[in-house]
C-alpha cells in the first residue's frame, strides 16, 4: 500500500468510523417511542409500496419519508416532540391526509390506526400512464440525452450513441469532440475513470444502452468535476434502481452489418440481465452484459515522398475485428441509521478482441510500380477492468450538511500478441527475397487507488457551500518486445523493445459557493490540483520526472430576465494531461513504413474558457463560446524523406483558438410529430512556431442535426436522426465533408412491459472519414470506412414491481485515472 494514500484511508476510515460510533450512540440513546400505522384499501388488503410523508403541522415542512410494507405498516422513529401532518399517496388512489399528531416524548407512542385509501376514479387498467422524456432535454448548462427514450439507442452501446449525438465529432483515431472542443473527458456517474483513452473506448463499446439512464453533455463544467478535459465533460449516468421491491429486466439484440470489402455481412449480438431488490433499509442490485461484436475498416493511404524519385507509397489496408466482452455489476446499499447509508459496489469487463488484418504497400516511383509489400497479422489481445467501490453518505443533522466518502480500486490488465509476416514482390509480382516473420508481445498493467471525500452545508436560506478533498495514486507497467521470429527463436529488435514504469499521483480539493438571489444565482469555485509524476525506461535506464501544482477557478451565473427568457455565463480553465500511453517512450512497429511512438516530454495542455447561453421558454438556446488553449495535445505524423517511415507521435502545438455559436430548437411540427434541432457553427484557428515546425490551421465549420420522433398509434413509434459535418480542421489534417442517417420504429407489447425495435443506422452508407495534410514535407490524403450500415432487432422485457422511489446514486471517485489507461 502507497504510504500516502495509506494515510488517507486511515483517516478517512477514523472519520468514518467516528461519525458511525456517533449516531448509533445517538439511535440507542434516543428512546424515542415510534409513530406506527398502516395503510390499506378499500377491501381492507394491506397497500405495499404507499409513501407516507410526515410535515410539520406549523410549517408543512417536510421532516421525514417512509415507506409502508408487504403488510401495510408503517413506522416513524426518533421524532422530536412537536405536531405533525401525514400525507398518505398510493398509485391509483386518492391522496389522503391524517392529523394533527401531537408527539410528546412521553408514553408508549402513537398508534394511528388504520388508513384505508379510496381508488382513484381512473380506472388504471384502461389507462396506460407513460413518463417519456423527450431524447434530448436542456438544462442549465447542459445537453442532456434520455437513453431509454430514444429508439435508435436501444441495443447500442455508449460509443454508438455517442456517435450521433449533437454536437459530439470522432476523428478516424476516435478522438472525440463535443461542441468543437477537443480533448473531451469521459467521466461514469460524474467521476472520472482513470484510464487511457483507448481503455475507455473498450469500456464505452462494452456498455450497452439497456445499462445507461442518460449522457450529459457538459460544455463547461463546474470545479467539483475534475480539472481535466479541455473544456467539456462528457458525463455518462448508468442506470439506478427505482422500485421496491424484486425487479429487473432482460434485453437483446441481434444484427446484421456491410462488409465493406466482402459479400458475407458481419453478424452480432448482445444480451443483458439486470436484476434488483430494495426495502427501507436494503438495496441490491446486480447486471450482466455478453456482445458479440465484429468491425470492419477499410483504409487507403496515399503518401508522396518530396524526392528525386517522386516516391509514392500507397497503402491499401483492411482489417476484420471481434470483439466478445463480458460486463458485470455487483453491488449494496445498506442503511444503518436515517440518513447513513453505506454500500459498496464491484463493476468489471472482460474483452476478448481478435483482429485480422491484410495490408498492402505499394511502392510508386515517377508514376511507375516499383515493388509491393504486403503485410498479413493476427492478434489476439486481452482486456481485463475491474473496479471495487466503497462508498458512504449521510447527513449530519438538520443543519450539520451532507457528507460522502468513495474509496476506489482499480486494476487494469492488457495482454496483446501479433505475428506479422511481410512479403516482398517485384513489378512483376514476384518475390525479391525471403519473408519476414515479426513477433509483437505488448502486455501493459495499471493499479488505482483513489480516496474522495466531498462535504456540502447550507450556509443560509440562500447559499450553500460545497468542499471536497480527493487523492489518487497510480502504478503502470507497460513491455514492448518486438523482434524476428525465425522457426522457434526470437530475435528481439533493440529499437522496438523496451519495459516501462510510471508512478503518478494527483492530490486535489475544491470549494463552490452557490447563492441565490430573487432573479439569479452564482456559483463562485476554486479547484486545485498538485501532480507528482515519474516516468522510467528500465531497458534504457532513463528517468522522467515532473511535479506542478495549478488553480482552476470558476464561474457560472445565471439571470432570469423575465417569465420567457433567461441568461447564462461562465468562466473556468482546465488542464488535459498527457495519456499514460502517450508518455511512455516506445517506438512501436505498424508496418514497414509506419511507426507509432511515445513522447515522454509532452506537456499538459491548459484551457481557458468562457461561454453565454440564452434561454427561451426553457426550449430554445444559443450558445456564444471561445476557448484558447495554450499546449495543446495534439497526434501528427512525422515523415522522414530518407527511410520513407512515416511515425505518428503526439507533440505540442502551442495555440489553438475556437469560438462556436450554436442553437438549439425543439419544434412540434405535429401533434404526431416532434423535431430536436442543433445547428453549430465554428471558426478554428490552429497556430505553432515550435518544435514541431511552423504551420497555421485555419477553418470555418459547421454541424447540423435534427432527430425527428414519430408517435404512429398509442404503442407504435418511429425515429430518424439525420446528421452533417462540414468541412473542417483538427490540428495538421483537413476533413472533407460527412453526413449519416439513421432510422427505427418501436412496438410496445405485453401491456407496455415488452418493447421490439428495429434499427438500421446509415442507411446510405455514406459515413466515412476522409482527410488530408500537407505539413512541413507531408503530403498525404487518406480514406477511412467501417462497417456503418447496420440492421438490427432489439427486443426488452421488465418483470417484477415498477414502483415507487428509487436507490441513492452510485458513484465511484476513480474514473478520471481510468481515463488514462491504454488498451
Amino acid at each position: 500500500m502507497y504510504p500516502y494514500l495509506w494515510r488517507s484511508i486511515k483517516e478517512g476510515f477514523l472519520f468514518f468510523s467516528l461519525l458511525l460510533v456517533h449516531f448509533s450512540v445517538s439511535a440507542q440513546s434516543n428512546t424515542s417511542p415510534v409513530l406506527r400505522g398502516l395503510v390499506e384499501n378499500q377491501e381492507q388488503k394491506p397497500l405495499e409500496g404507499s409513501v407516507i410523508s410526515l410535515t410539520r403541522s406549523s410549517d408543512s415542512s417536510i421532516v421525514k419519508f417512509e415507506v409502508s410494507d408487504k403488510s401495510g405498516v408503517f413506522q416513524f422513529n426518533s421524532l422530536k416532540k412537536d405536531s405533525y401532518l401525514l400525507r398518505i399517496t398510493c398509485v391509483g388512489y386518492k391522496t389522503q391526509f391524517v392529523g394533527p399528531v401531537n408527539y410528546t416524548s412521553a408514553g408508549p407512542g402513537i398508534d394511528v390506526g388504520r388508513i384505508r385509501l379510496q381508488r382513484d376514479l381512473i380506472d388504471l387498467k384502461e389507462v396506460s400512464i407513460v413518463d417519456k422524456k423527450s431524447f434530448i432535454e436542456l438544462k442549465p448548462g447542459k445537453v442532456v440525452l434520455n437513453v431509454s427514450s430514444s429508439i435508435l439507442a436501444a441495443g447500442n452501446s455508449a460509443y454508438d450513441i455517442m456517435k450521433t449525438a449533437p454536437g459530439v465529432q470522432m476523428d478516424a483515431e476516435d478522438n472525440i469532440r463535443l461542441n468543437g472542443k477537443t480533448n473531451v473527458l469521459i467521466v461514469i456517474n460524474g467521476k472520472q475513470t482513470f484510464m487511457e483513452r483507448d481503455a475507455v473506448l473498450d469500456i464505452l463499446k462494452s456498455t450497452l444502452s439497456n445499462e445507461i439512464e442518460e449522457i450529459e453533455l457538459i460544455s463547461n463544467p463546474s470545479s467539483k468535476f475534475d480539472a481535466a478535459g479541455s473544456g467539456a465533460v462528457i458525463n455518462i449516468k448508468t442506470k439506478k434502481n427505482k422500485n421496491f421491491g424484486a425487479n429487473g429486466s432482460l434485453t437483446g439484440m441481434a444484427g446484421i452489418s456491410d462488409n465493406p470489402r466482402d459479400t458475407d455481412p458481419n453478424k452480432r449480438f448482445n444480451s443483458g440481465l439486470n436484476l434488483n431488490f430494495r426495502s427501507r433499509t436494503l438495496n441490491l442490485f446486480g447486471s450482466y452484459n455478453y456482445a458479440d461484436v465484429p468491425v470492419s475498416r477499410d483504409i487507403s493511404i496515399d503518401r508522396r515522398i518530396d524526392n528525386a524519385l517522386q516516391t509514392n507509397i500507397n497503402v491499401d489496408y483492411e482489417s476484420l475485428s471481434r470483439r466478445l466482452s463480458d460486463v458485470y455489476r455487483l453491488g449494496a446499499d445498506l442503511t444503518l441509521v436515517p440518513d447513513h447509508v453505506i454500500g459498496f459496489m464491484v463493476n468489471g469487463s472482460t474483452n476478448d478482441l481478435r483482429i485480422n488484418k491484410r495490408n498492402n504497400s505499394d511502392i510508386v516511383n515517377r508514376g511507375v510500380l516499383d515493388s509491393t509489400i504486403r503485410t498479413s497479422s493476427g492478434q489476439n489481445r486481452g482486456l481485463s477492468t475491474q473496479v471495487f467501490n466503497f462508498n458512504y453518505k449521510g447527513r449530519l443533522g438538520k443543519r450539520g450538511g451532507d457528507i460522502s466518502f468513495d474509496w476506489d480500486i482499480i486494476n487494469y490488465e492488457r495482454t496483446s500478441t501479433e505475428l506479422l509476416t511481410n512479403e516482398f514482390f517485384d513489378a512483376a509480382n514476384n518475390p525479391y527475397r525471403e519473408s519476414l516473420l515479426f513477433k509483437n508481445s505488448s502486455p501493459s498493467g495499471y493499479n488505482v487507488q483513489s480516496l474522495r471525500i466531498d462535504y456540502t452545508v447550507a450556509l443560509s436560506k440562500k447559499g450553500r457551500l460545497e468542499l471536497g478533498v480527493q487523492g489518487s495514486k497510480v502504478k503502470g507497467d507497460s513491455h514492448l518486445d518486438f523482434g524476428r521470429q525465425i522457426s522457434a527463436d526470437f530475435y528481439p529488435d533493440d529499437r522496438f523493445t523496451n519495459h516501462f514504469l510510471i508512478d503518478e499521483q494527483i492530490t486535489a480539493g475544491y470549494a463552490n459557493y452557490n447563492f441565490d438571489f430573487r432573479s439569479s444565482s452564482l456559483v463562485l469555485g476554486l479547484r486545485a490540483e498538485n501532480t507528482r509524476s515519474e516516468g522510467t525506461s528500465v531497458i534504457r535506464d532513463e528517468t522522467n520526472s515532473r511535479s506542478y501544482f495549478n488553480f482552476f477557478p470558476n464561474l457560472q451565473f445565471s439571470q432570469t430576465l423575465d417569465k420567457d427568457n433567461t441568461l447564462l455565463f461562465s468562466l473556468s480553465r482546465r488542464i488535459t494531461r498527457p495519456g499514460y500511453d502517450n508518455l511512455t517512450p516506445f517506438v512501436a512497429y505498424l508496418d514497414q513504413y509506419s511507426y507509432r511512438s511515445g513522447n515522454p516530454l509532452i506537456n499538459p495542455e491548459f484551457s481557458n474558457i468562457a461561454e453565454i447561453t440564452h434561454v427561451y421558454k426553457s426550449k430554445f438556446s444559443s450558445t456564444l463560446r471561445a476557448k484558447l488553449t495554450n499546449d495543446l495535445i495534439q497526434e501528427i505524423s512525422e515523415q522522414d524523406d530518407v527511410t520513407h517511415v512515416n511515425t505518428v507521435i503526439s507533440r505540442n502545438i502551442d495555440h489553438h483558438y475556437f469560438y462556436g455559436l450554436e442553437f438549439n430548437a425543439p419544434v412540434e411540427l405535429l401533434s404526431w410529430w416532434n423535431v430536436n434541432l442543433n445547428l453549430q457553427t465554428m471558426y478554428e484557428r490552429y497556430v505553432t512556431s515550435s518544435v514541431t515546425g511552423s504551420f497555421k490551421n485555419i477553418s470555418p465549420s459547421l454541424i447540423f442535426s435534427a432527430i425527428q420522433s414519430f408517435n404512429l398509434t398509442g404503442n407504435l413509434s418511429a425515429e430518424i436522426n439525420s446528421k452533417y459535418e462540414s468541412p473542417t480542421v483538427y490540428g495538421i489534417y483537413s476533413y472533407k465533408a460527412a453526413y449519416n442517417v439513421d432510422a427505427a420504429v418501436s412496438q410496445s407489447l405485453l401491456k407496455n412491459k415488452a418493447t421490439l425495435r428495429f434499427r438500421v443506422s446509415d442507411i446510405f452508407n455514406t459515413s466515412a472519414n476522409q482527410y488530408s495534410s500537407n505539413y512541413r514535407n507531408l503530403n498525404l490524403h487518406s480514406r477511412e470506412k467501417r462497417d456503418s450500415r447496420i440492421a438490427q432487432l432489439s427486443f426488452s422485457y421488465l418483470f417484477g414491481r415498477q414502483t415507487v422511489k428509487g436507490a441513492r446514486k452510485r458513484n465511484t471517485g476513480s474514473e478520471n485515472e481510468q481515463g488514462r489507461i491504454g488498451s
